[in-house]
């Protein structure tokens, strides 16, 4: 299972949902009477969704997401509080927007009202 898979995964139980649909393994790839099928009522899917987590970052399924996945935030001067060290991190969210696939996609206005 590709790493952006793994952390949607792991996103989803930590937000306490139940189920995941990624269309890449919920739609069947092999059976186009199905994927046709499935394909037409995605607005419904999406719309009855009560989230939908968008993987912006990265060019592929391989990336991973900034914030689950580590070392995919790039860290900043270390800020010392009391005893503690802390490094904060940081997505430059636009640019990773603004690059993404996800944007160019027409289904994007279909999505859940909350998106992630």
């Amino acid at each position: 299972v590709p790493s952006t898979i793994e952390d949607l995964i792991t996103g989803e139980k930590f937000l306490g949902y139940r189920y995941l649909w990624a269309d890449r393994y919920s739609i069947p790839q092999d059976d186009e009477r199905e994927k046709k099928r499935l394909i037409h009522g995605m607005g419904t899917i999406y719309r009855s969704s009560a989230l939908s987590l968008i993987a912006a970052a990265g060019e592929g399924p391989e990336y991973g997401l900034p914030g689950v996945s580590p070392g995919l935030r790039k860290a900043r001067d270390p800020i010392r509080i009391g005893s503690s060290i802390l490094t904060p991190q940081y997505l430059d969210v636009r640019a990773a927007f603004d690059g993404s696939k996800w944007k160019s996609r027409g289904w994007k206005y279909q999505s859940s009202p909350t998106c992630l």
